[in-house]
């Protein structure tokens, strides 16, 4: 094949492909002429956002001819003291996809090395290979499925012996995403005492609102003071129900801080954002129906699957995965035909798994419907 004269990107670019997003619905309703379709595949607050930050939205909208202010004032101000924390020690990006390419790129290395987890989220090996950098993917634990019910989790003693002279950043997602399984407090304590203190922790807890208060769970924050290596990352794209607006942030040393604000770009979280996730944080009520809605939905749906024989992996997050005990890619067509969006992992690696946001009552009841019917 003759080679085309258009310069070409860079070599290491050859085995990094873009991130397989969710179809959005108007897509769907576009090529099956569709009416009544649900997106069920990128784990998004079906309540929206909260009234407040549309108001606050809406209103910042006559400034929209200024850029915005880069440190994120108010936002950063109101953050802080939401969350106990000084100002410093936030930096905010345009989601947290951003965050983990910023982290990438100023603490790795081209001949340095990322540790993951294999079924991690897998933005972590991308922005390790967009920064043309190593990365060393380790299993996590398997369980036999078990009562309807199978697992895989971190394994932070694999994940420990995994590092070396030249591990500098280790990524972590609590819960995890795609499958929704957490490790517990002392788990995550076993490896932020075994991590060498040059070795970063990127601990990522996009779906912390979901599992706070339960059982065990740990919360990052708490662990800020004693080990200085650790970065905690949230989001305003889930409880919050902001995905469309693109908010994220990290906490950290001020000093690691400082060495993200060398990379950020100057107006990296529009004018807009900011005034929509300022006024989220005053909405504690809109949190708590999303988390209760979420809690509920994924008992619902866990029972009603098990019920189909279907094995689950026990999440803490807003989501379910599933052992649908064939090619998720051609499941995820035929729920298509019946107006449901759904996420096949088989373009991650896993074939048989697929997951599904948990919705509004109706909206899994329409899943339901539809998988039933694509099972019969």
């Amino acid at each position: 094949m003759k080679k085309s004269n258009i310069i070409q990107y860079r070599p290491h670019l050859e085995a990094l492909f873009p991130y397989p997003a969710g179809k959005p619905i108007e897509e769907v309703q576009r090529e099956i002429g569709l009416k009544s379709v649900v997106k069920l595949a990128s784990n998004e607050n079906p309540l929206g956002p909260s009234p407040k930050a549309i108001e606050a939205s809406i209103q910042s909208l006559r400034d929209a001819h200024y850029y915005p202010e880069g440190s994120a004032y108010y936002l950063r101000h109101a953050l802080a003291k939401k969350l106990r924390v000084k100002p410093e020690q936030l930096i905010f990006g345009n989601g947290t996809d951003e965050l983990i390419i910023l982290l990438m790129l100023t603490y790795l290395g081209v001949d340095e090395k990322l540790v993951i987890s294999e079924k991690a989220f897998i933005r972590y090996q991308m922005a390790a290979m967009l920064n043309n950098s190593a990365f060393v993917s380790v299993p996590m634990q398997y369980s036999e499925p078990k009562k309807g019910q199978l697992l895989w989790k971190h394994d932070v003693k694999a994940l420990a012996k995994a590092v070396d002279k030249k591990t500098r950043v280790i990524c972590l997602s609590n819960p995890n995403n795609p499958l929704g399984s957490w490790i517990e407090r002392d788990e995550l304590e076993w490896l932020l005492e075994h991590v060498p203190k040059r070795t970063l922790v990127f601990y990522d807890e996009a779906y912390f609102e979901y599992a706070k208060g339960l059982s065990n769970h740990p919360d990052g924050l708490d662990y800020l003071d004693q080990y200085p290596n650790l970065i905690v990352s949230r989001t305003f794209s889930k409880a919050y129900g902001l995905a469309g607006f693109r908010v994220g942030y990290c906490v950290a040393h001020p000093e690691l801080i400082q060495g993200f604000e060398r990379v950020r770009p100057p107006f990296n979280v529009s004018r807009v954002a900011q005034a929509a996730a300022t006024a989220a944080l005053s909405d504690i009520e809109h949190v708590r129906n999303t988390v209760r809605l979420t809690r509920e939905g994924i008992k619902r749906t866990v029972r009603e699957l098990n019920g189909m024989g279907y094995n689950v992996i026990p999440s803490r997050a807003n989501f379910v995965t599933i052992d649908v005990r064939r090619d998720s890619r051609e499941l995820a067509q035929v729920l298509m035909q019946e107006g449901v969006i759904v996420r096949p992992l088989a373009g991650f690696m896993m074939p048989e798994l697929m997951r599904v946001t948990i919705g509004l009552p109706e909206e899994m009841e329409h899943f339901m419907r539809a998988l039933r019917k694509a099972t019969m």
